[in-house]
């Protein structure tokens, strides 16, 4: 489920968003006003509430210390009573693991995803209900109670949850400042990776960060795992690193390729013809064969004994290249990506109807195939194999070439330079 929040960008394709039109947008963070800002009364509370929470936390303090206190001397105890390794009984206590996998999504966060969703879609940014809040309406909410929930509600709610977390992770940024910033943060989270791994293991590596459009402000950036991994450039590649990352950037800007290219009517016609021949060949097991949507039924079907099935109803059926329509392209497009409008044989049934239906066509005399177009010379005869006269023929249809005309007067170093040239040919003849 993708976010239906639209974006307009005023200044053309300017951004990382607008130049990916299929490409889902994050919603843009809302940052509270001052309008609804707490009162003094508010402030106040919340102040005492502080105060409160800082001398229970100091307490608590109090007690997690000599918990660990008496934690320290039962680890002891049991590491001399039964002669084990202290940090194995640590890590037996504790049921600490060292590597922290990302959990998949629970039907739990799902219905409080749902939920969240529902009652603070209509609030403001500052007066939305926290999570113990939202647990709590979830508990007095029937419809939201996972025992009694079928399998396909459950299932509803989780894609739900997926598509959200796919919108937070890969949803293009609305603005070049959001851009910036988001790449900003993960390019530093990159390079401290890259730093500890090299601490950890050893490994160097460098890493080029660059826009790809002249109108992004994201900056150029290199990482590296080291200090000495940047002298590869000069010493073996005898180039400046500096120079190969602003090649690096002209390369990006002027190639300005995308993850998802933007679709346009024109480059989606081209791709629905692709997946029907692609997928006609496929079928057929034959890397020859062209498509016919004019002569479909007597090209295609009648020779081949294949059709076509789910073609979208509200679309009439013929070549991509004539829908005129960004939806019904789209409409068309998808149906053959996800295997809707595809390529079957035909039965034994529907090869005998098919076969009755274009016979009563012919009867008809409704059927009729388009014929090629006429020959220019047609009705003049030709003869086969002569290529001499064929060559004259079209080089007598070439239009004449500029006339070269000869020199009105001679200089007299021409003159001189061409009796010593036919000098030393007579003497050279002469010997």
């Amino acid at each position: 489920m993708t976010s239906t929040i639209e974006f307009h960008d005023d200044l053309g394709s300017t951004t990382w968003a607008a130049r990916n039109p299929e490409q889902p947008i994050q919603p843009t963070r809302m940052r509270p006003s001052k309008s609804t800002s707490r009162s003094d009364a508010s402030m106040g509370t919340r102040n005492l509430l502080k105060k409160n929470t800082k001398a229970h936390l100091d307490l608590a303090q109090e007690a997690v210390s000599a918990y660990l206190e008496e934690q320290k001397k039962f680890i002891d105890d049991v590491s001399q009573r039964y002669l084990v390794d202290k940090e194995c009984v640590r890590k037996m206590i504790t049921h600490a693991s060292t590597y922290t996998p990302t959990r998949g999504p629970s039907l739990s966060n799902a219905i409080l995803h749902r939920k969240s969703k529902e009652l603070n879609e209509d609030r403001i940014v500052g007066n939305r209900l926290k999570l113990k809040d939202i647990q709590e309406a979830v508990d007095k909410d029937t419809d939201l109670d996972a025992l009694s929930m079928s399998k396909q509600r459950q299932k509803e709610l989780i894609d739900e949850l997926i598509d959200h977390r796919m919108l937070k992770s890969q949803g293009s940024r609305s603005n070049n400042r959001a851009a910036a910033l988001d790449a900003h943060q993960n390019i530093k989270a990159i390079t401290l990776e890259m730093r500890n791994l090299f601490l950890r293991t050893g490994v160097r590596s460098f890493a080029f960060f660059s826009r790809s459009h002249a109108e992004d402000t994201t900056t150029t950036f290199t990482a590296t795992s080291d200090d000495t991994v940047l002298k590869f450039f000069p010493e073996v590649l005898k180039l400046d690193y500096t120079d190969v990352l602003a090649k690096f950037e002209m390369h990006a800007c002027l190639e300005n390729r995308s993850v998802i290219k933007p679709d346009t009517l024109p480059s989606m016609r081209a791709e629905c013809t692709g997946l029907v021949l692609d997928g006609l060949r496929s079928i057929l097991v034959n890397k020859t064969v062209k498509m016919n949507y004019i002569n479909y039924d007597m090209t295609i079907v009648e020779k081949y004994h294949v059709h076509l099935v789910g073609w979208p109803s509200r679309i009439a059926f013929g070549s991509p290249s004539k829908i005129s329509t960004v939806d019904d392209i789209r409409l068309l497009r998808s149906a053959l990506k996800d295997g809707e409008c595809k390529w079957m044989f035909l039965t034994a049934e529907e090869r005998k109807a098919h076969d009755r239906k274009l016979a009563e066509a012919r009867m008809q005399g409704t059927l009729a195939r388009k014929k090629r177009k006429e020959r220019a010379d047609k009705g003049q005869s030709r003869k086969k194999g002569n290529r001499q006269e064929s060559k004259r023929r079209k080089t007598s249809q070439l239009p004449p070439g500029p006339a070269y005309k000869s020199a009105e007067f001679i200089d007299d170093d021409d003159e001189a330079q061409s009796d010593d040239s036919n000098g030393s040919e007579s003497n050279d003849g002469d010997e």
